[in-house]
C-alpha cells in the first residue's frame, strides 16, 4: 500500500466512471459527494475520498437504490 493520494481532474473522473462532467457537478452541488477541492488554478481535483463516494453512489444508482 502506498502513501500517495490519487488526484484526478473532472474530465478524467467523468471518463473513468462513464458519466458526464455535469453529473459530477450535480453530485457535488446536491451534497451527494463531499465538496471537491480545487487546485491553485481553480480546477477541481478529485481525491480518493471523492472517488470512493462516487463509486458507492454510482453503484447504488445502478442497482436502483437511488
Amino acid at each position: 500500500m502506498t502513501d500517495q493520494e490519487t488526484n484526478m481532474g473532472s474530465k478524467e473522473v467523468a471518463n473513468f466512471f462513464g458519466v458526464s462532467i455535469d453529473a459530477l457537478r450535480f453530485c457535488e452541488r446536491r451534497g451527494i459527494i463531499p465538496q471537491v477541492k480545487r487546485n491553485k488554478n481553480g480546477y477541481q481535483v478529485y481525491t480518493d475520498v471523492e472517488l470512493n463516494w462516487l463509486y458507492i453512489v454510482l453503484n447504488l444508482k445502478g442497482q436502483a437504490f437511488l
